[in-house]
């Protein structure tokens, strides 16, 4: 799974709310707080532009891959 960092790097760039954010990359308000709570299927590439440009930060920064339960756990032999 991808959890989404934009409110963890906001909050060390010092915007304080999503309105402050919203209003400096021109992104919705409503999808911006979808994007901080991870609610979201996909980021358009000009929507990942504005919040680096912003934020002064890479995509790397407000992104991080946690491995799904499934795919973390050890598979187990099958017995005979």
């Amino acid at each position: 799974m991808i959890k989404f960092k934009v409110f963890e790097v906001m909050a060390q760039r010092g915007y304080r709310t999503r309105k402050a954010l919203a209003e400096a990359t021109g992104i919705n308000q409503s999808n911006l707080g979808r994007m901080i709570k991870g609610d979201i299927a996909r980021l358009d590439t000009s929507t990942l532009n504005n919040l680096c440009r912003v934020l002064n930060c890479q995509p790397g920064d407000i992104f991080e891959y946690i491995p799904d339960e499934e795919a973390a756990q050890p598979k187990k032999k099958a017995r005979r």
